[in-house]
């Protein structure tokens, strides 16, 4: 279920002929694969959003995902023998309308916890953080959610969810 809304990672283009020592990340980050991935053996998941319609006033955002892997695939770890494993599921694509990006968000994430993985979002614009929240609802649950930011998002949505609006949303949620 996951492979429909995840596109594979293409490390060749990302890194080019670049081999990873033992103590860098990259050797130590597993790839999904919806054939072969046990998701059981993984504890952290990268997950990459490559979608910045939330945010037209910071269109490069849609590529934030990549831009952190490239650096931090390179970083060097204290030991060859992590305490965790982790798991690069790969990117979502933005899908036809941005509430597609949050339903697929919040599927995978889903899907991520009910594994006990803790799911790393990278990329996207703020409006993301609803796709988060969407996927705690099936928990039943009451969530704590910090944002750090310049400016609290809590303008009321005129045409849709977008960065500057994403919060409002979660705080009208009923229950809250």
């Amino acid at each position: 279920m996951l492979k429909e809304f995840l596109t594979a990672l293409d490390t060749e283009e990302l890194f080019g002929e670049l081999a990873f020592k033992p103590n860098q990340i990259g050797s130590q980050i597993a790839h999904y694969d919806a054939a072969t991935t046990d998701l059981n053996q993984y504890q952290l998941a990268l997950i990459g959003v490559i979608d910045s319609r939330g945010n037209l006033a910071n269109e490069g955002c849609a590529m934030g995902a990549l831009h952190f892997r490239k650096e931090f695939y390179k970083l060097f770890i204290p030991s060859v023998d992590l305490p965790f494993k982790m798991i690069d599921m790969g990117n979502i694509n933005a899908g036809e309308q941005i509430r597609d990006t949050h339903f697929a968000l919040a599927t995978i994430m889903l899907e991520l916890m009910r594994h006990k993985i803790v799911p790393i979002i990278i990329g996207g614009s703020h409006d993301i953080t609803y796709g988060q929240f969407l996927s705690y609802q099936e928990f039943y649950t009451m969530i704590n959610l910090v944002v750090v930011d310049e400016k609290i998002d809590i303008e009321e949505p005129e045409g849709g969810l977008e960065a500057n609006s994403y919060l409002m949303p979660i705080l009208a949620h009923q229950p809250n």
